[in-house]
């Protein structure tokens, strides 16, 4: 976000907009125009299969000043098995290109992870800590689980039921 571009995490209610998909990630651009990132659902992005989409947005952080532009986005999954039913998408509004902007998959439940901790871990969920504005928006110098870089600050559970802060990298 920037004084001219703004991501919301908005309800939506309309014709043809059902309880299961009336939940949007927005971004309204510096033209004054909305353009939609994410929607319950639509086909979940990164996942391939088109039976698969996104269930709910779960949370939703965005880089402090967003310079860069970067956000990230924790979801479920409707019509994946339990064991694949979350993801994590990382975006940049600031691309060049409008359909860049829509975020990309970076980590899924089911995924397999190796740390100085673990190895060879499987994802069985996915978290992320977003530190919540008193104020409700405008993200007054609070932490952030996005940096401009693009890193992730995301907690994950494994095999072993034990949980790691672990940064994903671009």
């Amino acid at each position: 976000m920037n004084a001219n571009q703004v991501i919301v995490l908005a309800q939506i209610a309309g014709t043809g907009v059902k309880p299961t998909s009336n939940t949007a990630l927005l971004l309204r651009t510096s033209g004054g125009t909305y353009m939609e990132l994410l929607r319950a659902g639509d086909i979940a992005p990164g996942i391939g299969r088109n039976g698969i989409t996104v269930g709910s947005i779960s949370a939703v952080d965005v880089e402090f000043g967003a310079i860069s532009g970067r956000y990230t986005v924790l979801g479920t999954l409707k019509g994946a098995p339990a064991s694949a039913n979350q993801a994590l998408w990382r975006g940049n509004i600031q691309a060049p290109v409008a359909t860049a902007r829509r975020p990309v998959l970076i980590l899924r439940k089911g995924d397999r992870y190796t740390t100085s901790e673990s190895f060879s871990e499987t994802i069985r969920s996915i978290s992320l800590r977003p530190a919540l504005d008193p104020g409700g928006a405008g993200r007054t110098g609070t932490s952030n689980v996005v940096n401009n870089t693009g890193e992730v600050l995301a907690i994950l559970t494994g095999d072993r039921k034990t949980q790691e802060v672990v940064v994903v990298s671009p």
